[in-house]
């Protein structure tokens, strides 16, 4: 957990941030080279479920948002 209270997640290059809207879930996904960060579509009433969907949402990521080329980095 943060210093908020969040659960923090680290995956694959990914950290994932599990937060607490009133009596709702949800979770966002972010990575070093991401200019934004990921939310979950939808709230959820238990946090697992949040994690799950956590999960779902990096696998988005995987599969749509372009990776920067890692050569461009150095320069």
């Amino acid at each position: 957990m943060n210093e908020k209270g969040n659960h923090l997640l680290k995956a694959n290059g990914y950290r994932i941030t599990v937060f607490r809207r009133g009596l709702l879930w949800g979770a966002v996904v972010s990575r070093p080279t991401l200019d934004h960060g990921f939310f979950t579509r939808e709230k959820f009433a238990t946090v697992e479920a949040a994690k799950m969907a956590a999960f779902d949402t990096m696998n988005f990521i995987e599969e749509n948002v372009p990776k920067p080329n890692p050569y461009r980095l150095l320069e």
